[in-house]
């Protein structure tokens, strides 16, 4: 089974760019996306691994407007209480700053930017 989502949202932190223990490049960044009707935003946690994650990196900003495409992978841990905790991780497979590039002052990207990008994020994979 395969599950993904699309976000647009604006980063809540700075990213920044770390290594793992096998020695992967990745950022964990957040992203608030606000419901209609609601005054709160809902936030989630997504992890940018190697080209994604220095990109991110690179030209993002804390408050940047981004979209993510990203695979929601569930694991299940034992809590200290012995309780049994399932949580959630995105992993982002697509990621494309809408607005606030780092250095640069804000401004909107095209249509044909957009789309550009994601071509040439998926590389051979998309269908034509």
């Amino acid at each position: 089974m395969y599950a993904k989502a699309m976000l647009i949202g604006r980063m809540g932190i700075e990213p920044e760019l770390r290594t793992s223990s096998g020695g992967k490049s990745y950022t964990r960044i957040s992203i608030a996306v606000n419901d209609h009707g609601k005054e709160t935003p809902t936030w989630f946690y997504v992890f940018l691994w190697e080209k994604l994650a220095e990109i991110a990196t690179k030209y993002s900003k804390k408050g940047s407007l981004v979209f993510i495409e990203a695979h929601l992978q569930s694991s299940t841990f034992e809590s200290q209480s012995g309780d049994s905790v399932k949580t959630l991780t995105l992993n982002g497979q697509k990621f494309i700053i809408l607005k606030g590039f780092k250095g640069e002052e804000e401004r909107d990207k095209t249509r044909e930017d957009v789309a550009k990008e994601l071509l040439d994020q998926a590389g051979d994979d998309y269908p034509f």
